[in-house]
């Protein structure tokens, strides 16, 4: 600017001069220029220190930052106070450009023109002189929940199944943090008041490096409790012979059975004798006189009793007449 008024002062009178057709503008612009430099160079000049924010740009879709590093840089800069103060508006930001990054460690050198700083703002220190980036390649897997379980359950119930909604969840972050990991456990689920089927909310349960990938989820787990069952064999059950017409006698061989239930264990502790829970019996109402193999009925007196088996399955029923007096051979 100095240059271009000396010139203009210094030229000699004899060269001829011409006004150019846009003097105008070109004097408004000389005004304005004249004006500022005036008052840059009017103002004096000081050492601050500002805040510069450290810009990541390009990364790689497939790569990701693992480590924490320095977002913002202490710099020491000259210039005119004016300036300065504007630095805040004009958003200068230490930018690095991450395109060709690999995985691994990244030394990045903060040098003293690594920050683009308006025009008259001369920078004189960057703290730190170097940032420090760990990168890694970004996978996404999908990681089955596992659940975990606390408590005892009371002796006359057992635990049949959970199921996890969902049974897994899909996570995003570093190779190196989700590389080894098999599961993700929920935090105890207490099924010692349990007494029957249930859903339960729980949350994660996991180290904080994956609380930061997974966030905050909440599963559902599906509790299936179930009544635990006994087998037992009840022996010594009389073989009821039902529907004997009149004038007719019958018979069944033999007048014993031995059945195999499966009931429930707290229904088997309460009862004194297990013949009361069941009975066998044969209907003879249509059956013709003579000797006759028949499959044993079962009448359950209460509920929850499975017949696994009879022992045996079929009696031989005789019918004859009363007035015969003899049964068959």
């Amino acid at each position: 600017m100095e240059k271009l008024v000396k010139q203009i002062l210094t030229m000699p009178k004899s060269t001829k001069w011409s006004w150019p057709k846009d003097w105008l503008a070109k004097a408004i612009s000389l005004f304005f220029a004249l004006f500022l430099w005036y008052f840059v160079s009017g103002e004096d000049r000081v050492d601050m220190n500002v805040q510069i924010p450290v810009e990541i740009v390009n990364l790689p879709r497939n790569m990701v930052i693992t480590n924490q590093f320095k977002s913002q840089l202490d710099v020491m800069v000259s210039g005119s106070r004016g300036l300065i103060r504007g630095v805040d508006r004009q958003h200068v930001t230490r930018s690095i450009d991450l395109s060709s990054a690999v995985p691994g460690n990244l030394v990045v050198k903060n040098d003293l023109d690594s920050i683009r700083f308006p025009r008259g703002i001369k920078t004189l220190r960057i703290q730190p002189g170097t940032i420090n980036l760990v990168l890694d390649r970004l996978i996404q897997k999908d990681v089955p929940v596992e659940y975990v379980v606390t408590g005892k359950i009371s002796d006359n119930y057992e635990l049949a199944s959970i199921t996890m909604e969902p049974a897994s969840l899909s996570v995003s972050g570093p190779n190196l943090v989700l590389d080894d990991v098999r599961s993700l456990k929920t935090k105890p689920i207490d099924v010692s008041v349990l007494t029957k089927s249930t859903q339960k909310q729980v949350r994660l349960d996991v180290g904080e490096e994956l609380a930061e990938l997974t966030g905050d989820p909440i599963v559902t787990a599906d509790i299936n409790i179930r009544e635990k069952i006994t087998e037992k064999e009840i022996s010594n059950i009389p073989v009821q012979v039902k529907g004997i017409r009149q004038g007719f006698y019958a018979q069944a061989t033999p007048a014993y059975v031995t059945i195999n239930v499966a009931l429930p264990t707290a229904l088997e502790k309460e009862t004194k004798n297990l013949q009361y829970l069941l009975s066998a019996s044969i209907d003879v109402s249509n059956l013709s006189i003579g000797k006759h193999n028949m499959n044993i009925q079962t009448d359950l007196h209460q509920g929850k009793v499975t017949v696994l088996n009879l022992i045996p399955e079929k009696v031989q029923v005789e019918v004859w007449e009363k007035k015969s007096k003899k049964k068959f051979d």
